[in-house]
């Protein structure tokens, strides 16, 4: 597991490989000073012990050696910073590239991949995971090549000591390295349990904050408070769990150690006696053998991080395994004509039915149709499709003379602009937001926009008219505020196609009526010299209210997936159906008050 991540990470992280060579250089020499230190402390107690020199010398003797000494720390410090600058540093600029090529790998996935994932685990997988990589790869790293290194000097000089003794010192390794192995297995399940159970807590969490206006109105403060005390209860077992392996690891290490330096003590102290081994070497030994100790624990420190890079990186590699959409750069762009649909079926992914049957439907360009129907029956199913959003069979939907699967996506949808019932704003200020589809829109444009949609009167009462900040995903605006905001962004677009969804419901029918004429006046003028854009804008309106239909060119009403009637208002109201049953109702709710 230590090499496959290892692997992954030389192979996909640029400038991994040269720094993590400079750093391991960096830590070998400042191990090979740190080595140098007990053979200079051996020589000045021989020197001590011998005899063979007066006073004098003997000061000397022991100044030159303090001396070498402290250079050797000197050395070891300078190089050990360099290693740790070298490779923490660089951790942090790769975590920067993980989260930065997540990011770009999340925006191209298709739509259905965020409708199978929650949002909260996803924000765990950018921000929780990359960091487990960083780690690993900055004192992860740093403490491997340290444990290496000095591991292997330490080892080699004991051996040149005293072999005997040094045998004796390699007794233990064999069960540390069986209690790593098992151990890891668990480090790595739990870790898994903790990051999946955390993705839950961070989407809850996020859910609550996003809709605390429900959770207030509907007063569910307290039992929000308890669902999420409940969830957070659960992660902490899970992170017990895991700190109960991971806290067996080091001092199972050290005990083993321990052990064995107590035999060390215990030979070598008798071979000192017998006079086989000079008080120096044994000194030198020793402090050889507590070399062994750090690199024995940080073994087990490197081994839990390694376990939850590991974890991590099995999570990204989740996410870029995903098929990403398709990026048609090969693709024709979109130029203005008839949409013609003919005989499209369509079911989403995993589904057990269809959500379109056999629909079949040309919308000249440059013209309005409306799309009516119960809740379900398809309307905003064919406008995704219309969009791109999903796939459809070849030949089902054309523009002009070019299927709709060969168009580019990008290109489509740049010249498209949506309308949603349930708008998204950013927390930027109104302008911005209005411009986020149009960067290079100006002040006028952006004012006239906001004017089409029928947002003067509420301007004048922002504190800072365009530029006042509306707040995570428009909290500070009402519904119809929302809404009419995400229809100027759209406008502000001039798009060759403009797909309303629903986007009147959350206003009154007189601000709905006075909308829906400086709409249709607005897109009769919207004309682009080329491409087809003589013909203005086409417009796909979905709605739930006859009064923001009746003067589409045209109207289909679509029940069970599939088209039922189509025609005018007049010609459909006078016909049984639908239709004409939701416009009765309707007009006897206006009439009795009971319709916004």
């Amino acid at each position: 597991m230590i090499l496959s991540t290892i692997r992954w990470l030389l192979r996909e992280l640029p400038g991994l490989k040269r720094t993590l060579f400079l750093g391991a250089a960096a830590s070998l020499v400042g191990s090979a000073f740190a080595v140098a230190a007990p053979l200079a402390l051996r020589a000045a107690i021989d020197r001590m012990t011998g005899g063979g020199l007066d006073g004098a010398a003997m000061l000397k003797a022991l100044a030159a050696l303090a001396a070498v000494i402290a250079l050797l720390a000197l050395g070891e410090g300078v190089f050990r910073f360099s290693a740790r600058w070298l490779l923490v540093s660089q951790a942090r600029i790769q975590e920067h590239a993980v989260r930065e090529r997540m990011v770009r790998r999340l925006l191209g996935l298709p739509l259905s991949f965020f409708h199978r994932s929650p949002s909260g685990d996803l924000m765990a997988r950018l921000t929780n995971d990359p960091s487990s990589l960083q780690h690993l790869i900055g004192v992860g790293m740093l403490g491997l090549s340290n444990t290496v290194l000095v591991f292997a000097m330490s080892v080699a000089m004991m051996a040149v000591l005293s072999p005997s003794l040094a045998l004796m010192v390699l007794v233990p390794f064999p069960f540390i390295a069986v209690m790593i192995n098992r151990v890891g297995k668990s480090v790595y399940a739990r870790f898994r349990a903790v990051q999946d159970h955390y993705g839950v807590l961070t989407d809850r969490v996020q859910e609550n904050l996003s809709g605390i206006r429900v959770v207030k109105a509907m007063v569910r403060e307290r039992a929000e408070e308890e669902e999420f005390a409940a969830l957070s209860r659960e992660y902490m077992r899970r992170s017990l769990l895991l700190t109960r392996a991971q806290a067996a690891v080091i001092p199972g290490i050290g005990l083993l150690a321990g052990l064995g330096l107590g035999m060390i003590l215990y030979v070598g102290g008798r071979m000192v006696i017998s006079g086989s081994l000079t008080l120096g070497t044994f000194v030198a030994f020793n402090a050889y053998l507590a070399m062994l100790v750090w690199p024995a624990v940080s073994l087990g420190w490197v081994l839990n991080l390694v376990q939850r890079a590991a974890v991590s990186l099995e999570r990204i590699r989740e996410v870029e395994a995903e098929a990403a959409e398709e990026t048609d750069e090969g693709g024709e762009p979109f130029r203005q004509g008839d949409i013609d649909v003919s005989h499209l079926t369509f079911a989403y992914p995993g589904a057990a039915s269809c959500a379109l049957s056999d629909v079949t439907l040309s919308i000249p360009a440059g013209k309005t149709i409306g799309l009516v129907g119960p809740t379900g029956s398809g309307k905003t199913t064919f406008v995704r499709l219309i969009l791109r959003l999903y796939d459809v069979p070849a030949g089902s939907i054309r523009v002009g003379k070019t299927d709709l699967g060969r168009i580019s996506r990008s290109s489509l949808r740049a010249e498209a602009a949506v309308v949603s019932q349930e708008p998204f704003l950013y927390s930027d200020t109104l302008a911005a937001n209005i411009s986020f589809g149009r960067e290079d829109a100006g002040p006028e444009e952006i004012e006239e926009a906001a004017l089409l949609a029928g947002l003067k009167p509420d301007l004048e009462t922002f504190p800072k008219g365009l530029e006042t900040v509306v707040g995570e995903r428009g909290v500070t605006l009402s519904g119809g505020q929302r809404q009419r905001a995400a229809l100027a962004r759209a406008l502000v677009r001039r798009p060759r196609l403009l797909i309303l969804d629903d986007p009147f419901s959350a206003l009154d029918a007189e601000t709905e009526e006075a909308i829906l004429a400086r709409l249709r006046e607005e897109v009769g003028r919207l004309k682009t010299p080329g491409n087809g854009g003589e013909n203005g804008t086409t417009v796909i309106l979905v709605a739930h209210r006859v009064s923001a239909v009746r003067a589409c060119d045209w109207i289909c009403v679509f029940d069970g997936g599939t088209i039922a009637a189509r025609g005018t208002h007049e010609e459909l109201l006078g016909r049984d159906g639908f239709y004409r049953d939701m416009a009765r109702r309707q007009q006897i709710e206006e009439n009795l008050g009971i319709r916004d």
